[in-house]
């Protein structure tokens, strides 16, 4: 079990591409649901915290005069444009929804209620090399993608 949760963990980790309007609502509701048990939103938020603090460290060493609480603003900023974009249309949880869809059906989610009875495990054990490559290519590209709103909103907001 703590295998399965490590790999949604780095599967939500690493992650970003589609829309989750495709997936049939009762295996979205599987695919959420194995989310929630396993803490990943939680988990990714604290991944996101971590960027956060990066990129306005990065800011603070190119600019070290800036008032803490402008940095304060900053960090607010961005953590904002990460916010809105990771449950919107494009957002990361939709194109981790989309990934983790196509390789795994809704008996490999039940695994998630009822781990110890189902065969489930094991297929996501096999398919999990493949849901991991790939989430974080997705969560690259979704990271790419939302640079240029980063600097365009602290532009507006800073002037820089």
């Amino acid at each position: 079990m703590k295998a399965t949760i490590l790999f949604l963990s780095l599967l939500l980790g690493s992650l970003s591409s589609a829309q989750a309007g495709t997936i049939p609502p009762q295996k979205l509701a599987l695919i959420q649901k194995a989310m929630e048990v396993m803490r990943i939103k939680s988990r990714m938020e604290s991944y996101i915290g971590k960027i956060v603090d990066v990129k306005v460290k990065r800011i603070q060493n190119d600019s070290p005069r800036v008032a803490d609480s402008v940095l304060s603003d900053i960090r607010a900023t961005i953590s904002g444009v990460y916010r809105e974009n990771l449950e919107s249309e494009n957002g990361l949880y939709p194109q981790l929804y989309q990934v983790v869809d196509k390789y795994l059906m809704d008996d490999d989610l039940k695994f998630v209620v009822n781990y110890n009875g189902s065969d489930g495990g094991q297929r996501y054990a096999k398919l999990a090399p493949r849901i991991v490559h790939e989430a974080s290519e997705v969560e690259r590209r979704w990271g790419e993608r939302l640079e240029p709103l980063i600097k365009e909103r602290l532009k507006k907001k800073f002037g820089r």
